[in-house]
């Protein structure tokens, strides 16, 4: 049986007044959760064993119910972003073999309508012991650097995230967790069944808006805060005395690095630390801070998760890398996914991240960058993390994002794409001579381009493809 669901029948049945859920200012108690649930579980186990099934919703108790449903049917269900164009969801749901597509009312789209049916109260129903098909969470890759692919999570492997998710972060009952992060992501799904199976209450919101946020932070005992970079930037930002939340304990940031400025920024804000945890949407979270941990590692490996550190150009698990060696970061954990949807499995005890990092004396991960970002520029190869961390030292630069400039057939130099700090545009010069300041010549990016924003996914993650598509 699936450990969510089982959690979720507890609750329901020891506390089943409680708050499970608020959602919009409306609390849904934990009966009316799993009722909701059952009600989804019992259309999806009516289209047939194994059957693929895709949701378009915003965070919400619909798509919350629909989650926990696939957990408890022999279903594999895909969560979609709202703001997809409905051409793209009729091809993927084609490709995939969807059975049925339910999409949120208002959005416009062909498919069941996901209302959220809290009756009638009947128990969620999960096959003992779980088939081999059962009980699985597709999950879209970022597609950060090239095309995105669907991952298939196995019910197995989200009970053993929720558990040693709610560990590392602390989680029980009478926590509120307040998830701005799409539900339909890897990091938000993990994050919404921790709390799950901790008992705790879980605040959605149907998209980040910094000021309803904060507010939240204030007003409504939230004691657990998962975020990305994006939203503790945006909320250092606003306007306001620096002033701790009364209930807050727990700020974690994932998708992306967390630069020293604006975690520093928000620790000055709210009087308060976040720390960091890492995974991917193959693996679920694998390591998490702890209180004390130098800032710039994201910490260690999860009970049960084996970190390594690889050789780059022959990778292979049984040759890991001495301690302090940079390499290709490799996991097994028994919270992997099974396989991508377009192959047969997934090659592997180890699962490959395309991350590059190194363990320290404490075995503590840091990150230093990504392997298929190396930019090759004649005989060496540049780590554009490294050269933007430097352009954000900055005062007028926001953020930075360093790419390949064509030079030769074969090499390339820099391309820096730069946000300016509002009221503020360095220019190029300047930016020039900051970086030679601290970067050997081939490091310092030969152009430079000013630019309001740069594209990312809803996670917070920058879309590095569609800057290099632009630059065509």
């Amino acid at each position: 049986m699936s450990e969510v669901v089982a959690a979720l029948e507890r609750h329901a049945r020891e506390r089943g007044d409680e708050a499970a859920l608020h959602e919009a200012g409306r609390a849904i108690s934990w009966s009316e959760l799993r009722a909701a649930a059952a009600t989804l579980a019992a259309r999806f186990g009516a289209l047939g064993a194994s059957a693929r099934v895709m949701v378009v919703a915003r965070n919400g108790a619909g798509l919350a119910s629909a989650i926990l449903a696939a957990l408890a049917a022999e279903v594999e269900l895909l969560g979609a972003a709202p703001g997809t164009p409905a051409a793209v969801l009729g091809e993927l749901a084609t490709q995939l073999g969807v059975k049925q597509v339910f999409s949120e009312p208002g959005l416009g789209l062909a498919g069941v309508p996901l209302d959220f049916n809290a009756s009638p109260a009947a128990p969620v129903r999960v096959a003992e012991p779980p088939l081999a098909g059962s009980g699985a969470i597709l999950l879209t890759t970022s597609g950060t650097t090239g095309m995105p692919r669907i991952a298939r999570r196995s019910s197995r492997a989200v009970d053993f995230i929720a558990a040693s998710s709610a560990r590392a972060l602390g989680l029980r009952t009478g926590d509120r967790s307040l998830l701005a992060i799409p539900l339909y992501h890897s990091y938000g799904l993990d994050q919404f069944v921790a709390a799950v199976i901790a008992g705790a209450t879980v605040e959605l919101h149907a998209g980040f808006n910094p000021a309803s946020v904060r507010l939240a932070l204030f007003t409504a005992g939230v004691t657990h805060l998962p975020a990305v970079p994006t939203m503790l930037d945006a909320l250092a930002r606003m306007a306001g005395e620096a002033e701790h939340p009364p209930r807050l304990r727990c700020v974690v940031s994932a998708g992306s690095v967390l630069p020293e400025r604006v975690a520093r920024a928000f620790a000055e804000k709210f009087r308060i630390s976040a720390g960091q945890v890492y995974g991917s949407s193959e693996l679920g979270t694998v390591t998490a801070t702890q209180s004390g941990d130098p800032f710039g590692c994201v910490g260690r490996a999860l009970p049960g998760a084996d970190l390594r550190i690889l050789d780059r150009e022959a990778p292979d698990p049984e040759k890991p890398l001495a301690q302090g060696a940079e390499g290709l970061v490799a996991v097994a954990s028994p919270s992997r996914f099974d396989c991508y949807v377009d192959a047969a499995d997934s090659n592997g005890e180890f699962v490959l991240t395309g991350d590059l990092g190194r363990l320290d004396a404490q075995s503590r991960l840091w990150l230093t960058g990504r392997a298929s970002l190396l930019i090759d520029v004649g005989a060496v190869k540049v780590n554009p993390l490294e050269v933007e961390m430097v352009l954000m030292r900055h005062p007028g630069v926001r953020e930075a994002v360093v790419l390949p400039l064509a030079f030769s057939a074969t090499a390339s130099r820099l391309r820096a794409v730069i946000v300016p700090e509002p009221g503020r545009e360095p220019s190029p010069a300047e930016l020039r001579r900051f970086a030679r300041e601290q970067l050997i010549d081939y490091k310092v990016p030969r152009a430079f381009e000013i630019r309001a924003d740069v594209p990312r996914s809803p996670t917070g993650k920058i879309l590095r493809g569609e800057l290099l598509r632009d630059a065509r």
